[in-house]
């Protein structure tokens, strides 16, 4: 056991659960042609999971997804924005504003276990035209982070090359307009460290502009038990290489409780 002092009050820690993030599923994709869309929610997902909605428009400058209701947005790259929403959100149906006639829109959601929605780092690139889509380098806050590659173009493509270390959640791509595709990736970091910069290698297409983005998901809470019971709630805030989170909930006579913490 170790002890630990939050508010002055004094206590031992007998274990420490640090949760694993993982990822569930990938929804169907949903594209159409200056029109909202209608992705579908992964196969599986949990009330605990936390939902990743990407959505996008072909007309980059002019168009722009709309936040759907009871999601929030995390991510704004001006015509692709990233949503986070609890494993119990119902599948959206996105909407876009500047849309023009042959401008695509697009938009899909994975599924994490054991991540929150909390945004740890993000950055990203708009690119001139040429064939591949480059993206910035990107450096995590936290240890256990669920880093995700994104990519746009506007244009189709035959495929997308999985970047090294990372695991591809979808790539899909759509001609129902003027043409343009999404990928991402992802990778549950071990440590916080950099994340190089880099490109997806595309074949098939041609030229066209493309943005590409790095952001980072924080770990869940990890659970803190204690021996002492106590009868009150504490919060904490602290350095985020230390404590992001910490928030304590106990009752009165129970033989022990739990804290939860975010790292």
């Amino acid at each position: 056991p170790y002890e630990l002092n939050i508010g002055g009050q004094r206590f031992n820690c007998t274990a420490v659960s640090s949760p694993t993030a993982s990822f569930r599923a990938v929804g169907a994709v949903s594209h159409a042609n200056n029109a909202s869309t209608t992705p579908g929610l992964p196969a599986g997902v949990a009330a605990t999971d936390v939902l990743v909605l990407v959505s996008a428009i072909r007309n980059q400058g002019a168009g722009s997804p709309d936040t759907p209701a009871g999601w929030t947005k995390r991510v704004d790259l001006g015509n692709v924005i990233v949503c986070t929403a609890p494993g119990t959100a119902s599948a959206p149906t996105c909407t876009y504003t500047g849309g023009v006639a042959g401008a695509d829109t697009t938009a899909q959601i994975a599924a994490f276990i054991g991540c929150s929605e909390i945004l740890d780092a993000a950055a990203d690139l708009l690119n001139p035209s040429a064939q591949d889509i480059a993206y910035p380098a990107l450096r995590t806050n936290r240890d256990g982070c669920v880093v995700i590659w994104l990519g746009w173009k506007q244009d189709d493509w035959t495929s997308v090359a999985t970047i090294a270390g990372a695991a591809e959640i979808a790539e899909p791509d759509t001609t129902t307009g003027g043409d343009q595709g999404i990928v991402w990736d992802y990778l549950v970091q071990t440590a916080g460290v950099r994340v190089p910069s880099g490109a997806f290698a595309v074949t098939g297409g041609g030229a066209a502009i493309s943005r590409g983005c790095v952001f980072a998901l924080a770990p869940a809470a990890q659970t803190l038990t204690t021996t002492q019971p106590l009868s009150r709630t504490y919060s904490y805030l602290g350095r985020p290489t230390l404590l992001d989170l910490m928030s304590i909930t106990t009752a009165p006579l129970a033989p022990c409780w739990t804290a939860e913490s975010l790292f």
